[in-house]
């Protein structure tokens, strides 16, 4: 099991890096030489407010350790020297192991995710992997990045997209509104004349340059939306606007539908 704490979700599994011989791990080869242990790799989902800003999160680990009883070799082997020479005389499975050369070894371990990660990102923690009989021989820890969903914000490349919702007379007659934005508000104007569909774009204010990746922008999408709960005189003030625009001939907006019947 591999969980995460600090609110993200995280998955375990174990990967199979230098380290096995024919006996299972092992801290030493056929020739008495010590070798690495296994990687491991693991999954933890973050936000993409977290993606934006960047975050910390607790892992708690379940790892396949070298077995300390044994140096990683699965037996306990008795000996008696000859001389200058050491024979051994019997040998049997680790007690602490059972002969595996492993054991599972629990251990809490608190990361930082840099801003700017995306999905599928992979970060290396180098010697947080499965333990080796030495710290050089550790083998490290690869975690891959997951964005979980988010109500606001949907994440398009390395841009952030939000759906905006305003009124109707505010498309119509222009507007300044407040916006989101990953790390809080932002005043934005709404031209004259606007419809559904529309792009409003911050450059840069989407998620910032990692690498060789530039800094994405900020994608706000208009949603116009008309009022429904009008009271008698509203509802009077808009027919009488609509007497007006049928009267200086405003164009049938579905005209070119029924022309393609």
């Amino acid at each position: 099991f591999f969980g995460g704490g600090g609110g993200g979700r995280s998955g375990f599994g174990f990967g199979r890096g230098g380290g096995r011989t024919s006996r299972g791990f092992s801290g030493f080869d056929f020739a008495n030489q010590p070798v690495r242990a296994p990687d491991l790799h693991a999954e933890v989902g973050i936000t993409i407010v977290d993606a934006a800003r960047g975050a910390k999160r607790r892992l708690d680990l379940v790892a396949e350790d070298e077995c300390t009883t044994c140096g990683g070799t699965g037996m306990i082997s008795r000996e008696e020297k000859q001389g200058k020479a050491r024979v051994i005389r019997s040998a049997s499975p680790c007690p602490t192991c059972g002969g595996t050369g492993v054991v599972q070894a629990r251990r809490t371990l608190e990361v930082t995710i840099p801003a700017g990660v995306t999905d599928g990102t992979q970060l290396r923690l180098k010697g947080q992997g499965g333990r080796g009989p030495r710290p050089d021989l550790n083998g490290d820890l690869f975690l891959t990045i997951r964005i979980e969903p988010h109500p606001v914000f949907q994440l398009a490349d390395r841009s952030i997209r939000v759906n905006l919702p305003v009124w109707d007379y505010e498309a119509a007659l222009g507007a300044e509104i407040t916006a989101p934005t990953v790390d809080g508000r932002v005043s934005l104007k709404i031209p004259a004349g606007s419809q559904t569909g529309r792009v409003m774009r911050l450059r840069g204010r989407g998620l910032p340059a990692r690498g060789k990746e530039p800094a994405g922008d900020l994608l706000y999408e208009l949603k116009v939306l008309a009022p429904t709960d009008m009271t008698a005189k509203e509802r009077a003030l808009m027919q009488q606007l609509a007497d007006s625009f049928t009267a200086r001939g405003l164009p049938d907006p579905r005209a070119e539908l029924m022309a393609s019947k």
